[in-house]
C-alpha cells in the first residue's frame, strides 16, 4: 500500500494561485487576514481552524468556510487546471501494473482532493477505498493514525507515505509507516534530509528507480 500526498507530490504547486483558505475565511468572517507562513502538510480543517481562532472569528464559520473552500478550488481548476507532476501517471501507472495500490493521504478535503487528481488527470489510478484526506481530522497525525487502524482492519500490514513536507514525515513516523520524501513543493532536499526520512528523492523522475527499489524491498520484509 502506498499512501500519497496530493499537493506538491502527485500535482504541480501552481505560483499565482489564490489563497483560498485565507479567502474563504475573508469572505465569511468579513474581515482582513494577513498572509500565511507555509502551510505544508497540514489538514484544510486545521489551517480553517487556525485561521478562525487567531482572528477571534465565531468558530461556527468553520463547516461553512470549508464548504467555500471547496467552492472556490472548483471555480481556480476551471480557469487554472492543475498539472501532473513530472512523472507521476506514469509512476502511479507502473505501480498498479505491479499490484501495489495507490492510495492517498491528504491533507485536503475529500472534494478537493478529488477534483485536484481529476484536473491533472491522475484520479483513475487512486484507489478510493483507500484514501484518507483532511475532512476526516483535525491535523496530519490523527488522519495517519486512523489510515493505520483501517488498513489493519483491511488485513494490510505495511504502507508506504510519500509525501513533501516534514508533517509528510511526523505522520509516517506517529502511525508506524515508511516514509519517502520527495522535493517537489516548497521545502527543499535540505529541509527534508533535517527530518531523516526513510528515502529522500529529489523528483519522481530521477528517484523512480530508487522509490521502486525501496517499495520493493519494505513490501517483502
Amino acid at each position: 500500500m502506498i499512501l500519497w500526498d496530493v499537493d506538491g507530490t502527485l500535482v504541480e504547486v501552481g505560483r499565482g494561485r489564490d489563497d483560498k483558505h485565507r479567502r474563504a475565511v475573508e469572505i465569511l468572517g468579513a474581515c482582513v487576514i494577513p498572509e500565511q507562513s507555509r502551510q505544508g502538510g497540514k489538514t484544510d480543517v486545521q489551517i480553517i481552524t487556525e485561521l478562525v481562532r487567531d482572528n477571534n472569528l465565531n468558530l461556527e464559520i468553520i463547516p461553512d468556510a470549508l464548504k467555500l473552500l471547496d467552492q472556490l478550488t472548483i471555480e481556480e481548476l476551471g480557469q487554472q487546471p492543475l498539472q501532473a507532476a513530472e512523472n507521476a501517471l506514469s509512476t502511479l501507472s507502473e505501480f498498479s501494473k505491479r499490484g501495489w495500490i495507490n492510495g492517498l493521504l491528504t491533507g485536503n478535503t475529500h472534494a478537493r482532493a478529488k477534483m485536484k487528481l481529476e484536473s491533472a488527470g491522475l484520479l483513475d489510478e487512486i484507489s478510493e477505498k483507500f484514501s484518507f484526506d483532511g475532512q476526516e481530522a483535525l491535523d496530519r497525525l490523527q488522519l495517519s493514525r486512523g489510515a493505520s487502524e483501517t488498513l489493519l482492519q483491511s488485513g494490510i500490514g505495511s504502507a508506504v507515505i510519500v509525501g513533501d513536507t516534514p508533517l509528510d514525515i511526523e505522520a509516517a513516523r506517529f502511525a508506524g509507516f515508511a516514509c519517502v520524501a520527495v522535493a517537489t513543493g516548497s521545502f527543499d532536499v535540505d529541509e527534508l534530509a533535517k527530518c531523516d526520512p526513510d528515502l529522500l528523492i529529489q523528483d519522481l523522475s530521477i528517484g523512480f528507480n530508487s522509490l521502486t527499489s525501496f517499495i520493493e524491498t519494505r513490501f517483502r520484509s
